[in-house]
């Protein structure tokens, strides 16, 4: 029964690829991970009780859990970043499956169920290479009282504190307050505003008139 469900979603995944394989490696890699999705599915159609599965439905299961799990990562992805971070944690996984309304309480149960099918793993293939970006310095290493799971610390030139030598601007404000002439002093702000709409207003003086006795 296993077998049959297996060839089914084996037979999806060959015609799917063709009879030529690709030399690029990321079509390798995306090839990989869909066939093994397809085996996935097949064994879960026989933990179920089927004997047999057309391809087109093999397919649609397949499209199907694959697009959740991928709906998974991008909502785990999303959290992660409004918390100000770059890789996401179990708690940000945790976080999207109670979002998409399922019950993570039962995923204990259903991991340790005595009818589930062991998948052997797939062939080893090189994920795309991604370019990393420039570091400098070493990486911290996590205190203990925190999970080896959580991403990394930024590199140390991010947060390392660079004083500000102040001296030359002290000098330029001394030398600004000896001479008062000169612009941007305060001390002779009166003396070098030529805008008339910018001088300060005067308040007119009141007059009042003496009263005749």
């Amino acid at each position: 029964m296993a077998d049959t469900a297996a060839t089914a979603g084996a037979g999806s995944s060959g015609t799917r690829s063709g009879s030529k394989q690709s030399t690029n490696p990321a079509d390798n890699y995306h090839l990989a991970r869909r066939r093994t999705l397809q085996v996935v599915v097949s064994s879960l159609l026989t933990e179920a009780g089927f004997e047999s599965a057309e391809k087109a439905s093999v397919e649609t299961l397949t499209e199907m859990l694959q697009s959740y799990i991928s709906e998974i990562g991008r909502s785990a992805k999303s959290y992660c970043e409004h918390t100000a971070r770059t890789q996401p944690t179990l708690s940000d996984i945790v976080v999207t499956l109670v979002e998409m309304g399922f019950n993570v309480d039962t995923l204990p149960a259903y991991a340790k169920r005595s009818q589930r099918m062991v998948i052997t793993a797939p062939p080893v293939t090189n994920q795309p290479v991604t370019p990393k970006a420039l570091t400098a310095g070493q990486n911290r290493p996590h205190p203990p009282h925190i999970p080896s799971h959580f991403p990394e610390f930024p590199d140390p030139h991010t947060y390392i504190k660079t004083p500000d030598d102040s001296g030359a601007e002290k000098e330029n404000t001394s030398v600004l307050q000896q001479n008062p002439s000169l612009p941007g002093s305060r001390n002779g702000e009166e003396n070098i505003i030529d805008n008339p709409y910018l001088r300060p207003v005067k308040k007119p003086k009141i007059r009042r008139k003496k009263s005749l006795s």
